[in-house]
């Protein structure tokens, strides 16, 4: 069963009898209070062994909250993985109050392998499967084991994302909104506590939109947000954060500190860390993530840039084929932020143009 974990140790590589434990336990780790614990989830993919998922448990000297973090749900996706290899380093136990859960790696598979979008076990985009399959694939059975072992023991959950291989991103967070007034509050509140100064609102019919632009040659619909991790930690009751910061297959420091002094800021406002958190940081929002596709392949061209704020009907690119003749152009179906674009010219047909966040909430959507 994927929820077993095996192969725990403390920094002290003591294992305490368990009669005799007062520690965070995750499965078969145990992490007494003061104490750095590393160990792994595991689970049967095959019969040629187990599949392990790194973790790290950071248990403060004083009982507390937890926080739950991970990261590489898409394999190549590094800023996140030096992050909480970072923290889970460089955190004092004796100093914390409360337990923090950091997964670094939460997709091995395509993390290995260096497979940009897909567990290459089963070809599955994790962060759409959650809350998972004990009994399922590859991908399912990871889902089901982040799911009930870090997102539903957690008091809050972040999970941090980049752009993956060839994606290029601006700083955002995202929160889900479910409709819980008091949920959906707090979540956008840890969502401001990060210095980045775009914040995505989406769920609860922001986002449950689709449409085809047929004279383009053009779809776009908005990305169902329930069978994400962070949509289902807050359909959980869990005040939820998606980070996506960096991206293309590398790792930035400037990146790696933001997110950390984000983290450190959210165990301040939890009461994990001594001292008050900066609540003074500004965020512009925008309202779901809108996928704009392509129904011919060939090599693109954009006119816009990450970042940029684009108008209703403004070109977006252009694609030509392989003997140079221009054969679609695509114009934005919305006023909105341009989120993510692909950084190769290279497009299939229906693969992705950009992902643009909505200006301004649609009425149907309070």
């Amino acid at each position: 069963m994927i929820n077993r974990i095996i192969s725990g140790y403390t920094r002290s590589n003591v294992r305490v009898p368990e009669t005799m434990s007062m520690g965070f336990k995750i499965g078969d780790l145990d992490v007494l209070p003061g104490t750095t614990g590393f160990g792994h989830l595991v689970g049967n993919h095959r019969g040629a062994g187990d599949l392990k998922i790194p973790i790290t448990v950071v248990n403060g000297a004083k009982s507390g909250p937890v926080l739950g973090i991970t990261a590489a749900v898409h394999g190549c996706e590094y800023n996140g993985v030096i992050t909480c290899v970072t923290l889970g380093r460089d955190l004092d136990p004796k100093q914390l109050t409360g337990t923090l859960v950091l997964v670094p790696v939460a997709n091995p598979p395509a993390f290995d392998t260096r497979t940009p979008f897909y567990n290459p076990l089963d070809g599955v985009n994790l962060n759409r499967v959650f809350p998972g399959n004990p009994y399922g694939s590859s991908s399912e059975q990871i889902a089901h084991a982040l799911y009930q072992n870090v997102i539903l023991r957690s008091d809050v959950y972040i999970d941090l994302h980049s752009g993956d291989m060839y994606e290029e991103i601006p700083l955002h967070t995202g929160i889900n909104r479910v409709g819980d007034a008091d949920l959906d509050a707090k979540a956008e509140k840890i969502a401001r506590l990060f210095d980045m100064n775009l914040l995505c609102i989406m769920g609860k019919g922001i986002d449950d939109v689709g449409a085809t632009m047929e004279t383009e040659g053009m779809t776009f619909a908005g990305l169902r947000s329930g069978l994400t991790s962070c949509g289902n930690a807050a359909l959980a009751g869990k005040p939820a954060v998606l980070i996506e910061a960096g991206g293309m297959g590398t790792v930035e420091p400037r990146v790696v500190d933001i997110e950390i002094r984000g983290i450190h800021n959210v165990m301040k406002y939890m009461g994990m860390l001594s001292g008050s958190p900066d609540t003074s940081l500004n965020h512009t929002p925008c309202y779901g993530m809108y996928i704009v596709k392509t129904k011919l392949g060939g090599l693109y061209t954009p006119d816009v840039a990450c970042g940029d704020i684009v108008k209703k009907g403004q070109r977006l690119g252009t694609m030509m084929d392989i003997r140079g003749r221009r054969i679609a152009e695509y114009h934005s179906p919305m006023e909105g932020f341009v989120l993510m674009m692909y950084t190769t010219p290279v497009r299939a047909s229906g693969e992705t143009i950009v992902i643009l966040g909505r200006l301004t909430e649609k009425p149907e959507s309070h």
